[in-house]
């Protein structure tokens, strides 16, 4: 089964993604926000685009890198993940799912909107001119649910 890392702060294994690489078992994710740091000051965000089968998978980087003993539990997308986005969707018109670790507010969880993706409406306005979105799945809530971001499906993973 194809598989693809996207970063995030918490979870089983807790961890913390580098471009092509993931660390699990290692140090918390608060403790991984240096890396990140180092990693996003050289290459940028750590977007990624992959091909399985008919379909493309656009994984975007929404973990925003905490200052050293700080916590940051809200998602963006910086302007290099939109600009990334918006190319690589202009470029083909093939199926694709979008993946994101934070899911958008305003999905009926309450509890998610502080930790939510601030500028949701940015994606959705760069999805919604793109008819060959077939979903976009995100996490961070625990809750499974669906709702519709852009004109499109937004599948949330539980767990």
């Amino acid at each position: 089964m194809p598989w693809s890392a996207t970063c995030s702060r918490h979870g089983p294994g807790r961890r913390c993604c580098a471009r092509g690489t993931t660390t699990s078992g290692g140090p918390s994710p608060r403790d991984c926000s240096a890396e990140r740091r180092t990693a996003r000051d050289a290459v940028g965000p750590l977007d990624s685009e992959s091909d399985i089968g008919r379909v493309c998978l656009l994984a975007l980087d929404t973990l925003v890198p905490a200052p050293t003993g700080e916590r940051v539990d809200h998602g963006e997308l910086s302007p290099a993940s939109l600009a990334f986005l918006d190319d690589r969707l202009s470029a083909s018109i093939r199926p694709t799912v979008v993946v994101f670790h934070h899911p958008p507010p305003g999905i009926g969880l309450p509890d998610l909107e502080q930790i939510s993706l601030v500028n949701a409406g940015a994606y959705a306005q760069i999805i919604a001119r793109h008819g060959h979105v077939v979903a976009t799945l995100v996490g961070h809530a625990h809750t499974a649910s669906a709702a519709m971001l852009g004109g499109r499906p937004l599948l949330i993973g539980g767990g």
